[in-house]
């Protein structure tokens, strides 16, 4: 799929600066999977509850990048919003995690807030991802925005749509703004995570095991994802 969609991709031209952008990508994809390899390293003979956590946590962001990547290849309008607003939700909960350890088991068993609490925590103090998170909601829940009504004013210029329910039609500086804004969570999710599973490994070693035998790679979500897609 990832093929097809760079197959796509390559009919339409991109500024050299989009072309940055995908190769950072690149990079932080290589990132979380060398998170997730020295992770694995470091869980010796059991796996905890907090590790599981963590993992899925890592797993989440890995694979919702790679979906955010896609639909923007693909031009898919609905599926880019649904997956961009789903790993600001995960950036909101590592966050929320990443402030007391503690929190790591109420996640593991569904104790947690909500989502909408941790958000607006969030966002309270992060501000400028509100405006980020109310777009996609915009298109995630259904709507105006999520049926492809939100540009009036285009359309009253062109007898044509501006775009269909199979494409976003997005190019130029709105193009360069959605891949800025995606790099740049990818890049925070990365260090998040590289702080919560490698820099702060021994807070996830506390509460009680899980599994009885260590972390392998392959059972996880980033190389097992591409091993099994690939």
């Amino acid at each position: 799929m990832l093929r097809q969609a760079q197959e796509l991709r390559a009919k339409v031209v991109l500024d050299k600066s989009d072309l940055d952008l995908l190769s950072q990508l690149v990079g932080s994809f290589s990132k979380l999977r060398e998170i997730e390899s020295q992770f694995a390293e470091k869980v010796a003979e059991s796996t905890t509850k907090r590790q599981a956590v963590a993992l899925g946590l890592l797993a989440r962001t890995f694979q919702l990048g790679i979906s955010c990547l896609v639909n923007q290849l693909l031009q898919n309008f609905a599926g880019w919003n649904c997956s961009y607003r789903s790993l600001l939700e995960t950036l909101f909960v590592v966050e929320w995690i990443g402030q007391d350890s503690q929190r790591f088991e109420a996640y593991f068993e569904g104790a947690a807030p909500g989502i909408g609490r941790i958000k607006t925590d969030f966002c309270g103090r992060h501000p400028e991802f509100a405006d980020l998170y109310a777009s996609a909601s915009e298109v995630t829940h259904v709507g105006s925005r999520s049926l492809h009504l939100s540009r009036k004013h285009q359309m009253a210029m062109s007898d044509e749509l501006p775009f269909t329910a199979t494409s976003m039609h997005i190019a130029g500086p709105q193009l360069a703004e959605m891949l800025g804004d995606f790099a740049k969570l990818v890049v925070l999710l990365e260090q998040r995570l590289e702080v919560l599973l490698i820099e702060n490994f021994d807070l996830t070693t506390k509460g009680e095991v899980l599994w009885t035998k260590g972390a392998v790679e392959s059972k996880f979500g980033c190389l097992a994802w591409e091993r099994a897609n690939h």
